[in-house]
């Protein structure tokens, strides 16, 4: 991810001496942007190998018999808001999809910053909250294990 809006040295220098919240809100997304590439770095070094699929060749697969199977990692609010592109894809495919839940990623806080879980995207307790509205939905394939 490129930095455009990191500031030169006098920039950084000025924005420290007149503005100190504004200063501090300037550190704290430098180091989001740190947390960025270390935590998408091997998406984006997968997706610069080409072994990501175009949606043609999600569509293609789906045809073949393949399953779909979708990998989720982020927050809650993450999850609900995608529900609408499963159930899309779904209904394109016909094909029901399996929905996974990464579990305890690790989140790095910048100073100040709060999260309800603390540190880490999704835990145990909060799957175990989504799984009644995950399971509920007709285009989310349901199994145990």
């Amino acid at each position: 991810m490129h930095l455009s809006f990191k500031r030169d040295w006098f920039g950084k220098t000025w924005l420290k001496y007149t503005n100190r919240k504004k200063y501090r809100r300037y550190k704290q997304l430098l180091i989001r942007c740190a947390e960025y590439e270390t935590a998408y770095g091997p998406i984006n070094k997968f997706v610069a190998e080409k072994k990501d699929l175009t949606i043609d060749e999600i569509f293609d697969r789906a045809k073949a018999g393949y399953e779909i199977n979708l990998l989720h990692s982020g927050n809650s609010g993450d999850i609900i808001y995608s529900l609408p592109v499963v159930k899309r894809l779904a209904e394109i495919t016909s094909k029901p999809v399996n929905f996974l839940l990464q579990l305890d990623q690790p989140m790095v806080l910048a100073p100040g910053d709060t999260h309800p879980l603390n540190n880490v995207m999704l835990n145990k307790q909060m799957a175990n909250n989504l799984i009644p509205l995950l399971t509920s939905q007709p285009y989310i394939n349901v199994s145990s294990g």
